[in-house]
């Protein structure tokens, strides 16, 4: 038997998962930092974004190869695993903490190949790397890394299938080319691009491997390196130092003011719950509601 969580429950069982998380980081002195809607709601709503359905959290490359070594060993706690592209078991370039007892549905899977669906509630997990100085020399990283990125979305697709005819016609020949390469060989280019500079040694750092927002994501290392901390859901965990730089990077300048309701839109899942698990955390979720 299970039952369907509401926003509200879906958002607090995320905190608690973010709460496990972030103790272990700590236990293990592993570095970490809000980033992207998190850090957004974080800033704007103390929390989640009214409409937000998800975590994601940046790891320096090193604390998060550490995290993926310590892992294998030493698991989070008894609900959650570790999924990774570097484990094999993920099929986009990150990890993500999953919590075993609740599955979701997302209407974008009717999209994707049956075996690279996300099937539980997960946090995101975000490597990060170091930038070129060079301005120009970002952008181009930026071209390259958004093309590899579109190979894997590709690669991951199911053919004959996508929002349009057009687009589901016209994706048909460059899906077969790129299902030729594959998804894991995919990774493995995306994943040697990203390393090519060091976090600790660069000048300017970001998100490479996934990072969605382009040249917004590129900051000063020693700027976000400044950690601070802030309230997200009655606990306070790190942000970068620059969150204002970075928010309008990733934003724009008017990060503050709510979008309008057409653009408030979460990620159209149906969260499920096991009924034994659900009883056991309803005291947590009925605190927080």
């Amino acid at each position: 038997m299970q039952t369907e969580l509401n926003l509200r429950e879906t958002q607090l069982l995320l905190a608690k998962m973010l709460e496990d998380l972030v103790q272990y980081f700590e236990r293990h002195q592993l570095r970490y930092y809000l980033v992207g809607g998190t850090l957004l709601g974080a800033v704007r709503h103390h929390g989640f974004i009214p409409w937000d359905d998800d975590i994601d959290l940046g790891m320096p490359r090193s604390d998060y190869d550490r995290f993926l070594s310590l892992v294998k060993s030493e698991p989070v706690g008894e609900d959650y695993d570790v999924l990774s592209c570097e484990f094999g078991t993920l099929s986009i370039p990150l990890t993500e903490m999953v919590n075993r007892n609740v599955s979701l549905e997302r209407a974008s899977s009717e999209y994707i190949a049956e075996k690279y669906r996300m099937l539980n509630l997960f946090i995101d997990i975000i490597p990060q790397d170091g930038w070129p100085n060079d301005i120009n020399e970002a952008e181009a990283l930026v071209k390259k890394m958004n093309h590899l990125r579109f190979m894997n979305q590709v690669s991951r697709s199911r053919i004959g299938h996508g929002k349009t005819l057009l687009r589901t016609v016209a994706k048909i020949p460059y899906a077969a080319y790129v299902k030729t390469i594959g998804c894991e060989r995919i990774l493995e280019m995306i994943d040697q691009e990203s390393r090519k500079l060091d976090y600790d040694s660069s000048e300017y750092v970001g998100c490479v491997c996934y990072g969605i927002y382009g040249i917004g994501e590129r900051c000063l290392r020693k700027e976000v390196t400044a950690f601070e901390k802030m309230p997200f859901e009655k606990h306070e965990y790190n942000v970068p130092g620059c969150w204002k730089s970075y928010l309008s990077g990733v934003y724009g300048e008017n990060y503050m003011e709510l979008p309008p309701l057409e653009k408030r839109q979460s990620h159209e899942m149906r969260i499920l719950i096991e009924e034994d698990y659900y009883h056991r955390i309803q005291p947590l979720l009925n605190k927080g509601l």
